[in-house]
């Protein structure tokens, strides 16, 4: 007979003691190591076994209801420390937590299957249900214990600040470290923003119905419009959260009584504003100060009005958002409109005035305008219609400015005017002309106390003035041409002038080029001798100058004896708009 050890090899002297067989981790084990999904599968097991043939010990039973409780509460305090920072082991705690949440729900629909009397009464846990449950009562906790920023300027704005950090910080955490513990389609991001989101719009609605004041009410819809999503666009956090999801965070008439209220605010302020700063240019035009810099008449009045204005456009683009409609903006650009008019009716007060004064102001204000000019026409948030209305405005008053130094000029040089295309101009055009160089060079330097665009712009319109003029005493028709002698001479004459007067001001600054073909045109139909060639020429004139009319023509023929419009008959050309069309209407 063989021995045991035959049997039994391991207990041969070779082989040593026996080895120890590995025992299975009980459910307490694995319970208390927070291997869930293990524990999870073995209550899963005992519950087959146990429901599957049909007969049952009731103390069974209840210490397999008691194990899923125990299970659940693991889980739970596994859950609950989601939000704090994790270390490798309370990750691994969680994503089997998560595990064994998913097996119940598997196990809850089996269940589903089989007649209702056939399951444990424990069936169907609804271990998501209270895993999102879960979730709910931990934001809410954290929200209600979130600190108030100490550096908030008033209690509601602590608070808001205090519940945003909160929100971003955890939700952070979310994204970094309990994201990555749940499988992708149950998209934690999105459960958590969900409960956050319900937390954050709850206690907004409660702020805003205390009858904010207005610094609350600016910080309550800055939170609702600007800074909450700002939150929810971080780079961690855009990609797993569906902003398309979630409510509005204020109801609709709640946001719009609130818009109503810091609109009616920020059109307040800016009337204020605009009025103080159109107050101080009033003082000190009435005080005879006008500040220069760099040599040019200046007046903070437009810097003042336009920062007023941009703050405020980016104040309600700040504070509004994408809720910053068209009405919005009309609604609170209009006050620029009636600065505009009110800004109007000062320059005309000043430009009443005849004192010494009044000039370097107008100049100070020609430089305002211009500035005006660019903000208007260069802010993309104008509407349409307002922008119309300001650059109108604007320009009548920078015409108006225009022609209030320009009248002062033209009444200096009258004497001047009145020699051209008399018999002592006929005889010494050069002389007269060196006269009206004289006085045009003496005010044009005047004009170097504006700053250089705007001095361009008036250069521009001084100049098409003087011409107009000098046109204009043309004819008035005082001298006949007599003969080809005298019509050359005068032809002469006209082309050396329209030379003389455009070196005056390209030398002052000047860049206007156009207005230097008119003379040199007149003067060519003063010496052509043969009468096709002049007929050619008025066709040319009505070609190039398209607002001549019969009656300028006629007063042109007229300067030569012997020479009428009944001999050349054209059409009356249309009048054309234009700057050539604005400068024979003022031909009379």
């Amino acid at each position: 007979m063989k021995c045991c050890r035959c049997f039994f090899p391991w207990l041969s002297d070779e082989q040593g003691e026996p080895e120890e067989v590995p025992q299975v981790p009980t459910f307490e084990d694995n319970l208390q190591r927070r291997c869930f999904s293990e524990a999870s599968r073995q209550l899963i097991g005992r519950e087959d076994c146990l429901f599957g043939i049909g007969q049952w010990k009731q103390d069974e039973e209840a210490e397999l209801k008691q194990d899923y409780e125990n299970l659940w509460e693991g889980i739970e305090q596994t859950i609950r420390k989601s939000l704090q920072p994790l270390d490798q082991s309370e990750q691994g705690a969680l994503k089997e937590a998560v595990l064994a949440i998913q097996q119940e729900e598997e196990q809850d629909m089996r269940w589903e299957e089989s007649e209702e009397q056939k399951r444990p009464d424990w069936r169907p846990q609804r271990f998501r249900y209270a895993h999102d449950s879960l979730l709910e009562e931990m934001v809410t906790e954290r929200m209600q214990e979130a600190e108030p920023y100490p550096g908030g300027g008033s209690s509601v704005e602590s608070e808001l600040i205090g519940l945003g950090r909160r929100i971003k910080l955890d939700m952070l955490q979310v994204a970094r470290q309990v994201r990555g513990c749940y499988p992708g389609n149950v998209g934690v991001c999105q459960v958590y923003i969900r409960f956050y989101h319900q937390a954050f719009r709850a206690r907004l609605t409660e702020l805003s119905e205390f009858g904010l004041d207005q610094p609350d009410c600016t910080h309550l819809l800055s939170w609702t419009n600007q800074h909450y999503p700002s939150i929810l666009q971080e780079p961690e956090l855009a990609s797993e959260v569906n902003i398309k999801l979630l409510e509005p965070l204020l109801p609709a008439d709640v946001l719009r009584s609130l818009e109503e209220q810091y609109l009616e605010h920020r059109e307040t302020e800016l009337k204020k504003c605009v009025q103080n700063a159109l107050q101080m240019a009033e003082q000190a035009w009435r005080g005879g100060a006008t500040q220069m810099i760099d040599g040019c008449y200046f007046s903070p009045l437009a810097i003042d009005i336009i920062q007023c204005v941009d703050g405020n456009l980016k104040s309600c683009q700040a504070v509004l958002g994408d809720d910053l409609t068209h009405t919005h903006t009309h609604k609170l650009l209009a006050t620029l409109t009636l600065f505009f008019r009110s800004y109007q009716d000062f320059l005309e007060k000043v430009m009443k005035q005849s004192g010494a004064h009044s000039r370097p102001v107008v100049m100070a204000n020609l430089t305002c305008l211009r500035q005006f000019r660019e903000f208007v026409t260069g802010e993309a948030s104008f509407p349409k219609d307002v922008r119309t209305t300001c650059v109108s405005l604007v320009t009548n008053m920078r015409d108006g400015c225009h022609a209030h130094l320009t009248s002062i000029i033209h009444q200096n040089l009258k004497e001047s005017y009145r020699k051209l295309w008399s018999h002592n101009w006929l005889q010494n055009s050069e002389r007269v002309c060196e006269q009206l160089q004289g006085g045009l060079n003496t005010h044009l330097q005047d004009l170097t106390a504006l700053d250089y665009t705007s001095r361009q712009e008036l250069l521009g319109v001084l100049h098409e003035e003087v011409l107009l003029e000098y046109v204009r005493r043309m004819m008035k028709r005082k001298i006949k041409l007599k003969d080809k002698q005298q019509q050359e001479q005068a032809a002469r004459a006209l082309c050396s002038d329209n030379q003389d007067i455009q070196t005056v001001f390209i030398q002052a600054g000047s860049t206007e080029g156009w207005i230097s073909r008119v003379l040199p045109e007149l003067a060519e139909l003063l010496k052509i001798q043969d009468p096709d060639t002049i007929h050619l020429q008025l066709l040319t004139l009505t070609r190039e100058l398209p607002d001549i009319s019969v009656s300028h023509v006629s007063a042109l023929l007229q300067l030569r004896c012997g020479l009428s419009d009944r001999d050349y008959p054209i059409t009356d050309s249309p009048w054309q708009l234009g700057r050539l069309h604005c400068f024979f209407y003022g031909v009379k």
